[in-house]
């Protein structure tokens, strides 16, 4: 629908991500932003064949280190990493790149979906896919974003620890 065009176009950094948007989970179910409201959430954008070291595949080990921080802690944290190639990035290959880190999918989402609507998310976090050959030179910027999906902290590249993550989204 056209309904989360707009609420992308209207969006502010005050107010929450867009509830509507759609994208498509690493099993290949359809789901919207929206429907990962009610617990703080940890979110990233990488592509899988990056193959740059410390961005991508950083960004997913520390992140799956801070899901299995939170698993220890008992802390209710969600975590939603998204492609910013979702051509090459499908359902299947997302959900094998979470077998690789070992995530948890039960409160680990991979996904991917229309490049549209990947696009608009990511460029709300001035995450922008350059659609050049390999690789893909592209910002690393994870953020925290409480129970309403309001943003609250967005790191600069990969300059974060697992454990501050963690905390930072138990602090919402």
């Amino acid at each position: 629908s056209s309904d989360w065009r707009a609420q992308v176009a209207a969006w502010k950094p005050s107010d929450p991500l867009p509830r509507a948007l759609p994208l498509v989970d690493e099993n290949g179910h359809p789901f919207h932003l929206g429907d990962l409201r009610g617990a703080p959430l940890a979110i990233g954008f990488v592509f899988t064949h990056c193959a740059v070291s410390d961005a991508c595949p950083m960004t997913m080990a520390r992140l799956v280190d801070a899901q299995r921080l939170a698993i220890e802690t008992h802390a209710r944290v969600r975590f939603l990493v998204v492609t910013i190639d979702p051509q090459r990035d499908t359902p299947a290959v997302l959900a094998d790149y979470a077998r690789h880190f070992e995530a948890d999918t039960a409160t680990f989402t991979l996904a991917t979906g229309d490049k549209d609507a990947v696009d608009a998310l990511a460029s709300l976090f001035n995450v922008v896919a350059v659609p050049a050959g390999a690789p893909i030179p592209h910002p690393v910027r994870p953020a925290i974003v409480d129970a309403e999906l309001r943003v609250k902290h967005v790191y600069a590249d990969n300059n974060f620890q697992s454990k501050e993550v963690l905390d930072a989204a138990v602090a919402q």
